[in-house]
């Protein structure tokens, strides 16, 4: 992992600021509390923080959100983590670059997205706190570890994959696996060798049916041949009843035409009885019907005289309304002509009086002003033209009065010349109804007459039918007696037909149970006979399975904490120690001595007995002691090497996976130790790629290829001054 950029947004006193991450080596320099620590804090935050827990502290002061965003470069492939936060709530994006743009490669929930950058890094907060990141107050992350989380720590170092537990899981459950299919396969063995018991009984089983079985199809032949006889016994039998179903038919035939014939020779004789006075109610009928033509006429006449009556009464009620009409027309006309009459006396009045009464004199009619001369002339040539109007409508309507009332006289005369005629009705309207009836009812009545005389001629023949009807009949009972004296008694026969059916259907039913219990009990025998081959393959089954489990089990125990793991661990030990004491060669106390740094992984118990355990002790020239023991600018040299040593085996063990170091300000380091530590990081030049410690020493600062310049305004604001080159560089 190798960050490139990283851009903060009210992160603690920083408003706003980005800040490109130097290659090299780098200082970040200002005085205290001007923020350089919270930049490399914000490196390992954009990568790990735990939601709204971490980012919260970090709000700043200038808004309600907090922004981070940290572009880094990781096998070969460029990335991008943005978190933000707000009112309790935080998101987490992660980007892939694809040319210009980043490609989303969140998940769906924040906590997946925490998990795949640390799966892509191959780092938990855990290791890359303890090996890369040194962070303010936690230089001693891993010597003050209790020794088995330090083996813990370890072991997600060299393992940053988690594959040894993978395995080990792995091998747990195909253990686990095995085991329940290996019961279950004996459970089957056990089973099935309980049903196999039963094969010598099945065998001495077979015999005996076989035996039961041949008796049985014996019994069966004979119970065949004892219903054919009766079937065919019957079957005789059916022969003579369908001879005695058709002469018993031909029987019922010739008794029926017997009995049409008598009924035709009743009906015969009936219509010849009823013959004479169908014939009188014809003639009757005939003479009644006769009448109809003149009664027709009759009816038609008096229909044209009402209808006449009715035309006239329509013109004399027309007539009336005409001279009513025309008679208000003549009211309304002259009402009119006297209203214009009165309009004319009273506008010849004024006129005169306006010649007589001069200018000056009158009022005008509208406004009740004196009339002027001007004013007095205009009313008289006004009036003058009014009079004349009227004059000539007085005229017109006087016309009009004349030809309405010549109107109104010639309507009256009409009126008057309209005669309505007096219709007299007749009586003949039942003679007309019973003449109509009479006509309907004569075809009627000739059909019958006709069919009753032809009935009545054919009663001669009828008779003769009748007698021959008569001799077949009884020639037809005669040979129907005789067939049924010759009859066997078919009830008889068809119960012994059912009882040998009956004895056939209980000899083949014993025979196919028989057989059947034959079949199954042969089947059971093939069946059992597999069993015994499935027995043989569960055995061998049984045998690999119980070879693969002991191979489970060993791989359970080297994949397990106490198998490889724990060699891997002890194999890279002597690397951390030779790392650490190299480091520790460059970082002399300032007595000049040089410690020395071990990792025991064993100590002895109480009783004797080993126990795991990875334990730090420092030896200086008087031997042996626990880390704990030293004193804190010794603590500190101590811690620098352990740390450093780790985060080289990071390196080293991801190659070009982890090339970032971050160090904040490592407690109770001297000033010489401070200079020490640049000596050491100088000696790393090609193992990272990018080195960032936060220094308060000037002339430690300018030691370093960049140093990024961190100050605070007026307003207590942290912002980036700039990075520059250092003096020695």
């Amino acid at each position: 992992m190798n960050p490139l950029t990283l851009r903060l947004e009210n992160v603690g006193r920083f408003a706003e600021a980005t800040i490109d991450l130097p290659e090299g080596t780098a200082a970040l320099a200002g005085p205290n509390g001007s923020g350089k620590s919270t930049i490399l804090n914000a490196i390992e935050l954009a990568l790990f923080a735990t939601g709204s827990r971490d980012l919260a502290g970090c709000l700043g002061p200038n808004s309600d959100r907090l922004a981070l965003e940290l572009v880094f470069e990781h096998a070969g492939a460029t990335y991008r983590v943005r978190r933000s936060y707000r009112a309790g709530k935080s998101t987490l994006d992660l980007e892939l670059a694809s040319g210009d743009s980043w490609t989303p490669l969140s998940r769906e929930t924040t906590k997946a997205t925490q998990q795949l950058i640390s799966e892509t890094l191959g780092l938990s907060r855990v290791t890359f706190n303890a090996s890369a990141f040194l962070g303010q107050g936690r230089a001693g992350a891993f010597p003050d570890a209790d020794p088995a989380d330090r083996k813990a720590i370890l072991a997600e170092i060299l393992d940053p994959r988690g594959l040894w537990p993978k395995l080990a899981a792995l091998a747990t459950a195909e253990r686990k696996a095995a085991e329940t299919a290996a019961q279950i396969a004996q459970a089957k063995i056990t089973e099935r060798e309980q049903r196999v018991a039963a094969l010598p009984g099945l065998t001495a089983q077979v015999a005996a049916l076989e035996d039961c079985e041949s008796h049985a199809r014996i019994d069966a032949n004979l119970a065949e041949a004892a219903l054919e006889a009766a079937q065919a016994t019957l079957a005789a039998a059916a022969t003579q009843a369908e001879k005695i179903r058709t002469l018993t038919v031909q029987h019922d035939h010739a008794r029926h035409t017997l009995a049409q014939a008598d009924t035709a020779v009743a009906e015969a004789r009936q219509a010849a009885g009823e013959l004479p006075a169908a014939q009188s109610e014809l003639y009757a009928l005939t003479a009644q019907s006769a009448r109809l033509p003149e009664l027709e006429a009759k009816l038609e006449e008096q229909r044209q005289a009402r209808a006449e009556r009715d035309a006239a009464v329509e013109r004399k009620r027309h007539a009336e309304e005409t001279c009513d009409r025309l008679r208000g027309d003549a009211d309304r006309l002259v009402a009119e002509y006297t209203e214009f009459g009165g309009r004319l006396d009273a506008a010849e009045a004024r006129l005169t009086h306006l010649h007589h009464a001069g200018a000056g004199v009158e009022r005008c009619d509208r406004c009740e002003q004196i009339l002027g001369t001007e004013a007095h002339t205009a009313s008289i040539t006004n009036l003058t033209v009014e009079a004349a109007k009227l004059n000539d409508v007085k005229a017109a309507k006087a016309t009009a009065v004349e030809a309405a009332e010549a109107a109104w006289a010639g309507a009256r005369g009409a009126l008057s010349a309209i005669v309505v005629p007096v219709v007299e009705e007749g009586t003949f309207g039942l003679d007309l109804q019973a003449a109509r009836a009479a006509a309907q009812k004569q075809p009627f009545a000739a059909a019958k007459v006709d069919r009753l005389a032809e009935q009545a001629a054919r009663l001669p023949d009828l008779a003769g039918d009748a007698l021959s009807a008569l001799a077949l009949a009884e020639d037809a009972g005669d040979a129907l007696t005789a067939a049924k004296d010759g009859a066997a008694d078919s009830d008889t026969l068809k119960q012994h037909v059912t009882v040998a059916r009956r004895a056939v259907e209980v000899a083949r039913a014993v025979l196919d149970t028989a057989a059947a219990e034959l079949t199954r009990t042969r089947q059971s025998i093939e069946h059992l006979q597999e069993v015994e081959q499935e027995i043989a393959a569960l055995a061998e089954e049984t045998r690999e399975t119980n070879e693969q489990l002991d191979l489970l089990r060993v791989a359970e125990r080297a994949y397990g904490r106490d198998g490889i793991p724990v060699l891997i661990v002890e194999n890279v030990l002597p690397q951390i120690e030779s790392e650490a004491n190299r480091i520790l060669d460059l970082m002399p106390t300032a007595k000049g001595e040089t410690l020395r740094l071990e990792l025991h992984t064993q100590a002895e118990k109480r009783d004797g007995a080993l126990r795991e355990t990875l334990d730090i002790v420092v030896v200086d020239q008087f031997g042996g002691r626990p880390f704990e023991s030293y004193s804190g600018g010794e603590q500190g040299r101590l811690n620098v090497a352990l740390r450093l040593s780790l985060s080289r085996l990071l390196t080293t063990r991801r190659g070009a996976e982890s090339r970032v170091l971050v160090l904040d300000e490592v407690p109770y380091l001297d000033e010489l130790g401070q200079e020490q530590l640049v000596d050491v990081i100088a000696s790393l030049a090609g193992v990272y790629d990018r080195v960032l410690t936060v220094n308060h020493s000037p002339n430690v600062a300018d030691r370093f290829e960049q140093v990024i310049a961190v100050e605070s305004d007026t307003r207590g604001l942290s912002r980036i001054v700039g990075a520059r080159d250092a003096v020695s560089a």
